[in-house]
C-alpha cells in the first residue's frame, strides 16, 4: 500500500488516504467504512496518480468550499502531484527541488513518527500473536486499521514542532500556477 498524509501547522490532520491495489478487498467485505476516517483508492500498482491526486484534491476541495474555507497545500516536486487544474479553495505550492528533505513538514519528522507508531504496533500483535501461538500475518485490515490508528496518536506538539522546524517561507516555494509551460 502507499499512503498519503496531510496536517496543517495548526496540528489540523486530514485523514489518510490509501492506495492498494485491489478494487474489491474481501477481507474487508463485512467491514464498516463508515466508522473508518481514512480513504481508500486503488489502482494496479498501488500508487499514487496524478489522477488519484487530482481526485481527492477535489474532494478536499469541495469540502473546503462548503466550510467556506481557502487552504494551501504544499507539495514536493513528485510527478503524480503535479497538475494545471485549479481549484477554488485550494491553492498548490510545490517545493523548489532538493528541498523536500528540509522544508516538507511531513518529511521533518512527521512521518518517521508515524512509521514508529505503525511499527510499534506492529511488533506489538507479533508478540501478542506469537504467545499463542498463531502466526501474524497482517491482513489489508490491519494495516488499514493500524495507519489510521497511529496516524491518530501522532501528538499535536509533534506535527508543530515539524512545521517549526521545516519553517517553510516564500522564497523556497514554486507557484506552478504562475508558471508558465508547467505541467
Amino acid at each position: 500500500i502507499t499512503v498519503m498524509f496531510g496536517c496543517s501547522r495548526n496540528a489540523e490532520k486530514l485523514a489518510p488516504v490509501i492506495i492498494g491495489k485491489s478494487k474489491s478487498l474481501r477481507p474487508l467485505r463485512n467491514f464498516y467504512f463508515g466508522q473508518f476516517s481514512c480513504k481508500y483508492l486503488f489502482n494496479k500498482n498501488s500508487w499514487l496518480t496524478r489522477s488519484i491526486f487530482i481526485s481527492w484534491s477535489e474532494c478536499l476541495n469541495q469540502k473546503m468550499t462548503e466550510i467556506n474555507r481557502n487552504i494551501c497545500i504544499i507539495l514536493d516536486n513528485f510527478s503524480g502531484h503535479k497538475t494545471n487544474h485549479l481549484f477554488s479553495n485550494i491553492k498548490l505550492i510545490y517545493l523548489a527541488p532538493g528541498n523536500t528533505s528540509i522544508l516538507q513538514p511531513l518529511d521533518c519528522g512527521i512521518i518517521q513518527n508515524f512509521k514508529s507508531k505503525y511499527t510499534e504496533y506492529i511488533a506489538s500483535r507479533r508478540i501478542e500473536e506469537s504467545e499463542q501461538d498463531i502466526n501474524f500475518s497482517p491482513s489489508i485490515k490491519d494495516a488499514l486499521l493500524l495507519v489510521e490508528k497511529s496516524w491518530d496518536n501522532i501528538k499535536e506538539i509533534t506535527i508543530r514542532n515539524c512545521w517549526r522546524k521545516a519553517d517553510v517561507t516564500s522564497a523556497t516555494l514554486i507557484d506552478l500556477s504562475d508558471a508558465t509551460g508547467s505541467t
